[in-house]
């Protein structure tokens, strides 16, 4: 998969947020190869001729790097929330008559991005820990159990 689709697939797994393109994660995938390789002890790079990964990615791998973008996101959702409250007015809800406003309350906003960065993050753990586990292989078999033994027959009464 080339990181135009892997980037188009999180675009579109983030309901096409305007403030984000499919260009701009493309090249934040580019840029951050070595997190994905620092992640899951791997060794992709771009190719000079055409911009693209050396290799193809597996599916678990895609899921990593998309969740890595993912923690990026959430965290720059979190830091424009935190700068709009340092703005925001005090006030939440203003009621007259049978007109009410209410306003959106920028630290409560901030703390539901926070916490899907938690949530994200955690998330990679776990798919990095999988990832892992089906990946090892063991680097030694020790003991006899692959060898061919005798077998002795006792007569019936253990002499």
């Amino acid at each position: 998969m080339l990181i135009k689709d892997i980037a188009d697939e999180i675009f579109h797994e983030l309901d096409e947020p305007e403030d984000l393109s499919i260009a701009s994660i493309s090249f934040w995938l580019q840029r951050n190869i070595g997190s994905l390789n620092s992640s899951i002890f791997t060794c992709y790079y771009l190719n000079k001729e055409n911009g693209e990964l050396n290799a193809e990615l597996s599916e678990d791998e895609i899921a990593i790097f998309k969740k890595l973008f993912f923690i990026f996101y959430y965290g720059k959702q979190v830091k424009k929330s935190l700068h709009a409250a340092s703005f925001d007015h005090s006030v939440i809800e203003v009621q007259e008559m049978d007109r009410k406003i209410r306003v959106t309350n920028k630290n409560e906003v901030a703390k539901v991005w926070q916490q899907a960065k938690k949530d994200a993050m955690e998330e990679l753990e776990k798919l990095k820990g999988g990832y892992k586990r089906n990946r090892a292989n063991p680097k030694m078999v020790t003991g006899d159990d692959d060898e061919i033994g005798q077998i002795i027959h006792k007569d019936d009464f253990g002499r």
